[in-house]
């Protein structure tokens, strides 16, 4: 008997096991949240990390810093800002930027700015031209040319070429990039002056007309050759007219 009810009293407990696994939820793994998007700061980047203090202070004058951040921060594109350093704008020629309205000034900087995320990497198969943050102003086209050959990236606004010297920030979603001059935009300072034409060859010497050199003056034409025969000749008149007198005389006598 007590085999038997304790027989019974197993095969009840593996029974309520079962029930309870049964009625027991299957819990789904929680995901990891989303890391939180990096947050550019543009300010202290430009304020720390070069020599920018030329380009900081255009930017705070021109009140474009809160859409540039905003650019970076608050949209799913992101911005690339190629920087002229302070030997840039030194570079540049006197009063080029001060004899600009301010709204040619604010679009000689946003120029400077695609408005999305491009790493060195993207540059190597890169469709141009580039829209820029100031596209569209004034019914202007503001592009870039981006071209990357070897390890070299230049940069061209149509007016102005210039290399990326360096990589200052390059984290989702701001790139900044370090350039060697201003990128003038050609919209406003139009096409760069053709470089001027190499000088002409010295021509050969001058050919007659049936192909040969022209063959220089012979010694009969020139003047003291031609005074030396005139001479000559009057000399013999002056003779024969002597002769002619003398035999006259003869005759009279």
């Amino acid at each position: 008997m007590v085999g038997i009810v304790g027989g019974s009293h197993s095969h009840e407990n593996a029974g309520m096991v079962l029930l309870a696994a049964e009625l027991t939820p299957t819990l789904t793994p929680t995901p990891a949240p989303a890391p939180a998007p990096v947050f550019a700061n543009l300010t202290a980047l430009l304020s720390l990390a070069g020599p920018f203090k030329t380009l900081l202070s255009l930017l705070k004058a021109s009140d474009l810093l809160t859409a540039l951040q905003a650019q970076a921060n608050n949209t799913e594109q992101g911005i690339t800002i190629f920087a002229p350093s302070d030997p840039a704008f030194s570079s540049l020629p006197k009063k080029i930027l001060a004899n600009l309205t301010a709204d040619e000034k604010k679009e000689v900087l946003l120029a400077h700015c695609i408005p999305k995320f491009y790493t060195l990497t993207d540059f190597q198969n890169f469709s141009n031209p580039a829209n820029t943050m100031a596209t569209g102003s004034n019914g202007g086209k503001y592009n870039l040319n981006v071209t990357a050959k070897g390890g070299a990236v230049t940069v061209s606004s149509g007016y102005v070429t210039t290399p990326i010297t360096s990589a200052v920030h390059v984290t989702d979603p701001l790139a900044l990039y370090i350039v060697g001059k201003v990128l003038l935009p050609e919209d406003i300072f139009g096409l760069p002056s053709p470089s001027p034409a190499p000088a002409p060859a010295p021509e050969a010497d001058s050919l007659s007309p049936s192909g040969a050199p022209a063959s220089s003056p012979s010694s009969a034409d020139t003047p003291s050759s031609t005074h030396s025969a005139a001479s000559s000749r009057a000399a013999q008149q002056f003779i024969y007219l002597i002769l002619a007198i003398a035999a006259g005389a003869l005759l009279l006598l």
